[in-house]
């Protein structure tokens, strides 16, 4: 912890004597390192919000969930200021994963919608109603599984879809601002298994950029009923040519890191400054 906060106020130091820019995330230890890698339109620093000043600095992009929520509570001022953040009520419709299926059938999105199934029958999908990674989510396809996770399946904090096969699945991710998509990029991921969860469990993939643009209406309809404003990640399979959403993360995507220059230039234009000067003299 000191040693971070000592980089970070020699970034300042430095930011200050030769007039540069920098913008602010707040930490993610999954994220941090691929984001320095990548990174070139900027000078970033890590830290939990709580302890900095966000007055201070040129960009603010939360990589958290829970960071928007603490900027919502101390910093909404800034909001479409110096970032992008989306409500606490979008961001609690997106973060349970029953409530936000629920969202969907109960706003005309039920076309998109992995419905849970009337009569089980193998296999299908447990998942925790708030989780990461994929850490809680399990295939149950025997009896055996299903007898092993007896308790989850008669929790509420679990709840059941069915299961879509295939070995791909893709991520878009969004920027949306003042109900327009104004960045996008789309990541499919195929995995060795015809069966899987991607996450921790699941982790070995290829993976590369799609264009799936003739999706973006259906998803700029989805955030906008949601009323979300900022960067997200929605996980979905394809069935007949028809998406089907696992969830929308309201936050940047591990693979959005890949590409965070381009996320950048957009997040920044949206709010009226300029990425590409950042490292400008």
């Amino acid at each position: 912890m000191v040693i971070m906060v000592f980089k970070n106020r020699l970034k300042m130091l430095f930011a200050k004597i030769f007039l540069k820019k920098i913008i602010l995330f707040s930490r993610h230890r999954q994220r941090e390192r691929k984001i320095i890698k990548k990174i070139t339109a900027c000078i970033p620093i890590f830290s939990n919000f709580k302890r900095v000043n966000l007055n201070e600095f040129y960009l603010i992009f939360p990589l958290s969930e829970e960071a928007s929520n603490y900027f919502n509570a101390n910093y909404s001022y800034l909001n479409y200021k110096k970032a992008i953040v989306p409500s606490n009520e979008a961001i609690d419709i997106c973060i349970d994963k029953k409530r936000f299926t629920e969202f969907l059938l109960n706003n005309g999105f039920g076309n998109c919608t992995i419905k849970t199934p009337d009569i089980l029958c193998y296999p299908y999908i447990l998942k925790k109603r708030i989780d990461n990674n994929g850490s809680n989510t399990v295939i149950i396809d025997n009896h055996d599984t299903e007898s092993k996770y007896k308790s989850e399946l008669s929790s509420n904090e679990f709840f059941i879809q069915e299961y879509i096969e295939g070995y791909e699945e893709y991520a878009m991710h969004i920027l949306m601002h003042n109900g327009e998509v104004i960045f996008y990029k789309t990541i499919k991921y195929t995995f060795a298994q015809k069966k899987f969860v991607k996450g921790i469990n699941f982790n070995r993939y290829s993976q590369e950029v799609v264009d799936h643009s003739r999706f973006i209406d259906q998803f700029k309809n989805i955030l906008n009923a949601i009323k979300y404003d900022g960067i997200c990640c929605i996980d979905y399979k394809l069935q007949d040519e028809c998406i089907k959403i696992f969830e929308i993360n309201a936050r940047m995507g591990a693979s959005l890191a890949d590409y965070i220059d381009e996320a950048l230039h957009a997040y920044a234009k949206a709010l009226n400054l300029s990425c590409c000067a950042l490292l400008s003299d």
